[in-house]
């Protein structure tokens, strides 16, 4: 009986090193998925920027392309 009981404690603490070494590890990956999305987000924002002025300079041009 105390066998089974020494290999059921070793068995738990197995499980619990496993558990706690998972569970260590999400903290760090969720950190850097969310850095990578706000990373994300302000690139967007300054490539839209971009665009719009882009778009806004060619709007311009072609109008003075039109009027010659």
């Amino acid at each position: 009986m105390t066998a089974y009981l020494n290999c059921l404690q070793v068995l738990n603490l197995l499980i619990l090193a496993w558990l706690l070494r998972v569970l260590e590890k999400y903290p760090e990956a969720y950190a850097s998925e969310r850095g990578k999305n706000l990373a994300t987000k302000e690139d967007i924002g300054d490539i839209t920027k971009t665009v719009e002025e882009i778009r806004v300079q060619c709007a311009c041009e072609l109008k003075d392309y039109n009027r010659s």
